[in-house]
């Protein structure tokens, strides 16, 4: 990886913001240790220069990482056929690459001695009202006190725990979607789209040669936002305040991962999901729409994928579609029988497959999408944003929430992917 000038000036900011945000620190916890609710007026002169000096250099890294030329393109990193990554350089796939059944969380750098599993809830408290009582490891990773209004900054360790919760609860992780892991806010990687052809030969015979091809899939951090409004009482009584606000933030985040991934219109402002890519091959169950009352479709789309090489593994389709299914029966009224490369495949239902696309003149139309989803790749920064609104719900005792992060959809190859179009409610 190509370390730019300016990526060694943000390290430095970084690096003085934390020293600078200890000694913000400091001064509180002693008022807090004295029994005092505000700075003492010897310190207060202090305490002032020193947010506003954390304050510039905020200001200053942003600055610096939106400059073109701050970005860092790992172009060592390759792609190979299969969906493996591998690279030049002895560096784990695991540190760029997380399938399903990893975590963030475990691949955040940890201070010595501290715990990986922080509570979001404790964290919040603290940064939010100063009740640091029981959190010190919490209120060690915080990076200061804005005034009223201004961003919080979620400490990475516990932004990777609310993002893990959205994947888990996400359908396309669930189905196998793999995370890349974004440290800045593109990402290039190359992918090899075909291997060394080995041919037979004669004795002596010249070995005929054959290249390597690639290509390169970029990922480009989009901006995803969300709310939540929450009473000052929940925040200060409620012992579950941890769950409520972190699983919510959770939840909200993975309904829209599975929107975009599957329906993301590709604009400046949100990434292409799988329904807008021409290279995903498409299962038409006619111009306007057929109900489907058997396996067929899901065979002619598993044969899609695999004339690409690919072997499908889940489906994920709307819940009435999967009611559908559900009720598949021969002519005498049996459940039909499940082919088995059908079975094979774990079938997964989300409200985010919308039921009323147009097809023809079908307007009740829905689809369903079918591969092998380690070959779908969710660009995901880790760093979870989070400000706080006190004025804006002052009326009603609220605190308002907003939280954001960036993330990104790819895939390796579209034609590990097949989409059934045009279902439709049977008559």
């Amino acid at each position: 990886m190509t370390i730019t000038a300016m990526q060694a000036k943000i390290a430095e900011l970084r690096f003085k913001g934390s020293a600078i945000s200890r000694d913000i620190q400091q001064i509180i916890w002693q008022a807090q240790r004295d029994g005092l609710k505000d700075i003492p007026t010897d310190k207060r002169a202090r305490f002032d220069d020193l947010e506003k000096q954390f304050e510039a250099i905020q200001a200053e890294i942003i600055a610096t990482e939106e400059d073109p030329a701050s970005r860092v393109v790992d172009r060592d990193v390759r792609m190979l056929p299969g969906g493996e990554f591998v690279t030049g350089r002895a560096v784990d796939r695991k540190n760029l690459v997380l399938r399903s059944n990893e975590r963030l969380a475990d691949y955040v750098p940890q201070r010595e001695g501290q715990t990986r599993d922080l509570s979001f809830g404790k964290w919040l408290k603290g940064s939010l009202l100063g009740d640091w009582r029981g959190a010190d490891e919490e209120r060690a990773l915080s990076i200061g006190t804005p005034p009223a209004g201004a961003g919080f900054l979620v400490p990475t360790p516990l932004a990777a725990g609310v993002i893990d919760l959205a994947r888990n609860a996400a359908r396309v992780m669930q189905a196998g979607a793999s995370t890349v892991r974004m440290e800045y806010e593109t990402l290039k990687l190359a992918r090899q789209t075909s291997d060394v052809a080995a041919t037979w030969r004669a004795e002596a015979a010249p070995i005929t040669t054959t290249d390597l091809t690639f290509d390169v899939v970029t990922l480009t951090a989009h901006t995803l936002a969300g709310i939540v409004r929450v009473s000052r009482e929940l925040v200060e009584d409620a012992a579950n305040v941890e769950d409520i606000i972190r699983n919510s933030f959770a939840r909200s985040i993975a309904l829209e991962i599975d929107r975009v991934a599957l329906y993301g219109a590709g604009t400046a402002t949100e990434p292409l999901g799988l329904s807008g890519r021409v290279g995903v091959p498409r299962v038409s169950l006619g111009v306007n729409g057929a109900a489907i009352t058997n396996y067929d479709p899901f065979v002619d789309a598993i044969l899609a994928v695999e004339l690409n090489n690919f072997e499908p593994n889940a489906a994920i389709f709307s819940p009435r579609t999967q009611a559908a299914i559900s009720k598949f029966k021969d002519s005498q009224g049996n459940p039909l029988r499940v082919p088995q490369d059908v079975a094979d495949l774990t079938f997964l239902d989300t409200k985010q497959i919308p039921i009323n696309r147009t097809k023809g003149t079908a307007t009740t139309a829905s689809d369903v999408f079918l591969g092998d989803f380690s070959q779908l790749l969710m660009g995901m920064r880790t760093q979870l944003q989070i400000t706080m609104l006190t004025e804006r719900f002052a009326d009603t005792g609220e605190i308002g929430l907003v939280a954001w992060l960036r993330a990104d959809v790819a895939t390796a190859h579209d034609g590990a992917f097949a989409i059934i179009e045009g279902v439709v409610p049977a008559p």
